[in-house]
């Protein structure tokens, strides 16, 4: 009797493995919802767009994107962290997934226990930018000016809590130097502000800017990145100026807790055959972003360390939100 049971509970695992190894080579045999957390037509709405365009080529199922904007990208992620773990419902996120367990007082989903990382799909950058009149060139006269009149200079950023907003906190921590934050509810809202002279400067991403910065009609200062920018050729980074600084906005893919690793690793696996595409390589260049499309781990660790990093400045600063 003895030897049934485990004859029998052998044969289950076993046929549970089979079973979940033929559904991976198997998927998708349902199209595939990849829920992106902000509205239709930004820049993180066309990355996805690119990248489930490229799997449908691939894996000749379709991929839909499906556009689930507000609270700052909580909607989405706690959509997709509560949905059914059976490779139909996907994440595509960016760095606001790590600022917001630190930035808001309680969330409906742990971002690192209930979403699991597939892949660090691509870096993009942010750029400061000042009015082409300005007497602000390079940074060391920003913090020149900001040291001789504390609080006096303002920058614009697209809301409460966003990279953009973040990015300046960061540049006061890191130097200590004090300017005053002016949010808007979208970075066009900031720009004509920017424009009409309202405010003194403003961190936005790359694609928002980078016309403006051609045509003349804004003077780019830094970007906030590690390194320097092809969207943004001769443009220096903050950290050439301010040592340690760095400030980037990524995007990244992520599914439900729950999810079979072996239709994980499928879609991984998948991801890296894109790495090396030309094509997609220039449409991410063209939204002011480097594709990378790594392994699993390489997101897992950006994000646990991004969420530690967030926390601290956001306490630091006292800029939480109470809700």
């Amino acid at each position: 009797m003895t030897r049934f049971f485990t004859f029998f509970a052998t044969a289950c695992i076993s046929l549970a493995a089979v079973g979940t190894t033929a559904e991976a080579q198997t998927w998708p045999t349902r199209p595939v919802r990849m829920v992106v957390p902000t509205a239709p037509g930004g820049p993180v709405d066309t990355a996805a767009r690119i990248i489930g365009e490229a799997l449908t080529k691939r894996l000749g199922a379709t991929f839909i994107v499906e556009n689930r904007a507000g609270a700052g990208g909580n909607i989405g992620a706690d959509y997709v962290a509560k949905a059914a773990p059976d490779g139909t419902n996907l994440l595509f996120a960016t760095t606001a997934l790590a600022i917001a367990p630190g930035y808001y007082k309680s969330l409906p989903y742990d971002v690192e226990k209930d979403l699991v990382p597939i892949s660090l799909v691509s870096r993009g950058a942010t750029v400061l930018v000042v009015p082409v009149n300005s007497p602000l060139v390079t940074v060391d006269d920003l913090l020149r000016a900001a040291k001789e009149a504390p609080g006096k200079l303002t920058f614009g950023s697209s809301g409460n809590g966003t990279t953009n907003h973040l990015a300046g906190e960061l540049l006061m921590a890191k130097t200590g130097i004090r300017l005053l934050h002016i949010p808007y509810t979208g970075a066009s809202f900031a720009l004509n502000n920017l424009l009409g002279g309202q405010i003194d400067m403003m961190f936005a991403s790359a694609i928002d800017l980078a016309p403006r910065i051609k045509a003349g009609q804004v003077r780019a200062l830094a970007i906030t990145n590690g390194e320097r920018s092809d969207a943004l050729p001769g443009v220096p980074t903050i950290g050439e100026t301010v040592p340690g600084y760095e400030c980037s906005i990524w995007y990244g893919l992520f599914a439900p807790k729950g999810t079979s690793p072996d239709i994980l690793r499928k879609i991984s696996t998948e991801l890296a055959q894109l790495r090396g595409s030309s094509e997609l390589k220039v449409r991410f260049e063209e939204l002011g972003a480097r594709l990378v499309l790594s392994p699993p781990e390489v997101l897992a660790s950006t994000v646990q360390t991004e969420v530690s990093s967030w926390r601290q400045l956001i306490r630091s600063a006292g800029i939480g939100s109470s809700k």
